[in-house]
């Protein structure tokens, strides 16, 4: 990877990491990973819908950069019963770390490092 490469994460609380005792989130732990020079803007905003997202999203994202990438990883969070022990044991929405820590793992193995490679 060359160049500036800039990158959003768009996305409501769990994007923010509420309730992570060590303030890192699935994002930060996502960025220390990937070992590279990156721009990133965390564009979380608790209690956001999905219909908040939706509306908002580009109007956040394209006067940072463009093109846009996306990865929906609701579907397996859901089905996740490690995410939803660790909601539960916290205000029982958010996770504590290993939860983050799980999120990050489903972004990492879902083809970040290979998106994150490209010229």
């Amino acid at each position: 990877m060359s160049g500036d490469l800039r990158i959003c994460f768009v996305g409501d609380s769990f994007v923010q990491g509420i309730g992570d005792p060590e303030y890192r989130g699935w994002v930060g732990r996502v960025l220390a990973e990937t070992g590279t020079d990156i721009t990133a803007f965390n564009l979380g905003i608790r209690r956001n819908t999905p219909d908040d997202i939706r509306r908002r999203c580009w109007a956040e994202v394209e006067p940072r950069f463009l093109p846009a990438e996306f990865i929906d990883i609701t579907t397996l969070l859901a089905d996740d019963p490690g995410w939803a022990e660790e909601a539960r044991a916290g205000d029982g929405a958010h996770p504590g770390s290993g939860g983050y820590r799980r999120l990050a793992d489903l972004v990492l193995d879902g083809g970040w490092r290979e998106w994150i490679a490209r010229p």
